[in-house]
């Protein structure tokens, strides 16, 4: 509920500079990531639960404070709009396929995140959340101001390919060594940081500027469900593999790269039409001459 509408407002102030806003923006969550599990470990070694908790939400209601009082919309309120019109993205071909592929990619995103203290080796368990989110700061940090410079899409895309293949790489192997087990961690980190931060990047790309937070509304709306589901399937072949998480790495690998193939599903099409093309002008050409000689 809170990143949706910061997201989309940072999209409405920047045009040129979108998607380095936004993954400054996303930062904030890759720094929380390294910070917060460490201070909840101090916290818990010293305080029950309920107090360590308490701890935590005045944390983030101050550092909420800034938002709370300087965000603002670029556009002016308009009324919502009907529910009928929450159907107008899914007119549009890239749109369609990019929420079905984060949906796939989204199936999985997560998983790591829950099993990495399970799969690191002994002396990285305790810390082994913060390393990935380490890697994560990184890939939010940098994703966007790539993105600007070679194409939000382009970025968008190779990211996916280089998240399956951290899984493929680093996950699927258990027990890892150490130096492996850091490798993994940040790669994955990395990698999956910087493309969930240009989720919103790519939305607001082919969005009209007046409806990006609907848009950006109804894509997170069709990949909730699949978060859900990814880690609780993980789980079950973790199990099946007797707690290592190989089986679980190959599903999570697989579904980024098969999500990468329907997004970029919209561009193969248009290649294979505007070739058919091509080739049916070619065809006429000689036909033409013909009757032009007659």
């Amino acid at each position: 509920m809170i990143w949706g509408p910061s997201a989309s407002v940072c999209g409405h102030w920047f045009a040129r500079r979108r998607a380095t806003a936004i993954g400054i923006v996303g930062c904030g969550s890759g720094f929380g990531g390294i910070i917060y599990p460490l201070l909840l470990k101090a916290l818990l070694d010293r305080l029950p639960f309920r107090p360590a908790l308490l701890i935590v939400a005045g944390m983030n209601a101050v550092l909420m404070l800034p938002a709370w009082l300087w965000l603002r919309a670029r556009l002016p309120p308009r009324r919502p709009a009907p529910w009928p019109a929450l159907a107008s993205p899914w007119r549009s071909r890239a749109f369609t396929f990019l929420a079905l592929g984060a949906a796939l990619s989204m199936l999985n995103m997560f998983t790591p995140y829950f099993d990495a203290p399970a799969i690191a080796p002994a002396p990285l368990r305790e810390y082994a959340i913060a390393i990935l989110q380490a890697g994560s700061f990184a890939g939010r940090a940098t994703s966007g101001v790539i993105a600007d410079r070679y194409g939000a899409w382009r970025v968008y895309v190779a990211l996916a390919l280089l998240t399956s293949a951290t899984l493929f790489a680093f996950w699927c192997a258990t027990p890892m060594p150490t130096a492996a087990a850091v490798a993994g961690l940040c790669g994955y980190g990395f990698a999956s940081g910087a493309w969930i931060t240009l989720v919103s990047a790519v939305t607001a790309a082919i969005a009209p500027p007046e409806e990006l937070g609907t848009w950006i509304g109804v894509l997170w709306t069709a990949i909730s469900l699949p978060i859900l589901a990814g880690p609780v399937i993980s789980g079950v072949l973790i199990e099946k593999a007797g707690g290592a998480f190989t089986y679980a790495g190959v599903f999570c690998g697989a579904t980024y790269l098969v999500g990468t193939g329907l997004t970029v599903m919209p561009w193969v099409l248009g290649r294979v039409a505007s070739r058919q093309k091509e080739n049916d002008e070619e065809q006429e050409k000689p036909e033409t001459a013909h009757q032009e000689e007659r």
